[in-house]
């Protein structure tokens, strides 16, 4: 007679491995200037991933003027454009977040992004 297997033993556990990424920096817990937050996690990069996500942040703040124009000058085109130049480089980061940041890290990161820009980010 075969043996029948349960649906539950057919699935595969969902297996988190933390262990080689960026957790949270106790020393950081008290300070509120998010940009010195950003550069805090991201000099515990390697190089390559360091340089990336700082490039990154580089080009939104250079979206940052447009940004200020269009929202102001209530130019939704143009609005939809910077924000959609916005979203790419916010995308790159999450991704080079996730790959290198304890999900604890992310969020404080998250939230530091959020408090040094203007526009909102999706997650």
């Amino acid at each position: 007679m075969p043996h029948l297997s349960s649906a539950a033993e057919q699935e595969p556990g969902l297996l988190t491995i933390e262990g080689h990424l960026v957790g949270l920096i106790e020393s950081l817990s008290d300070l509120s200037d998010p940009a010195l937050i950003i550069r805090s996690y991201y000099e515990l990069l390697p190089e390559e991933q360091r340089e990336a996500a700082e490039s990154r942040r580089v080009n939104l703040d250079a979206l940052l003027p447009a940004y200020r124009v269009a929202f102001t000058a209530a130019d939704s085109a143009e609005l939809a454009q910077v924000m959609t130049d916005i979203d790419t480089h916010w995308s790159a980061i999450l991704t080079l977040h996730a790959l290198e940041f304890t999900r604890e890290a992310q969020q404080i990161l998250i939230d530091a992004y959020r408090e040094t820009y203007s526009f909102s980010f999706s997650d």
